[in-house]
């Protein structure tokens, strides 16, 4: 959950400094966004550490933290600013979190249910 809402910091302060001046092909960091870069960087990584938990147990519902880490992370995406880019970042992070979750229990309750001994008759 934190994770998630640490990605959500970092790139809204990425989107907030972005910019490419004209006439380039790729744009860097801009200058004075080096925080939020690291903080995207090490929070991308950080979140897949939490799906450590759901592959040892084979439980889903770890993945719960990730929805509400993405709904305190568009809080804060949108408290840095309310441009297009900013409501992109928002749809992206909710749909990402909802889809990830949904798919991850399909995916253990499908694989629990394959499985499964068959019943023996009497």
């Amino acid at each position: 959950m934190v994770t998630v809402a640490a990605l959500a910091w970092g790139v809204s302060g990425l989107v907030e400094h972005s910019g490419c001046p004209d006439g380039l092909n790729r744009c860097a960091a801009a200058p004075g966004s080096g925080t939020y870069f690291a903080a995207t960087m090490i929070s991308v990584f950080a979140v897949f550490g939490g799906f450590y938990p759901v592959v040892r147990t084979m439980d889903w519902r770890p993945t719960l933290g990730l929805p509400v880490g993405a709904v305190i992370g568009a809080g804060i995406a949108l408290w840095h600013g309310q441009s297009l880019g900013f409501w992109i970042l928002v749809v992206a992070l909710l749909m990402v979190a909802a889809v990830t979750t949904i798919g991850v229990r399909a995916l253990l309750t499908s694989f629990s249910d394959a499985h499964q001994a068959p019943d023996e008759p009497l």
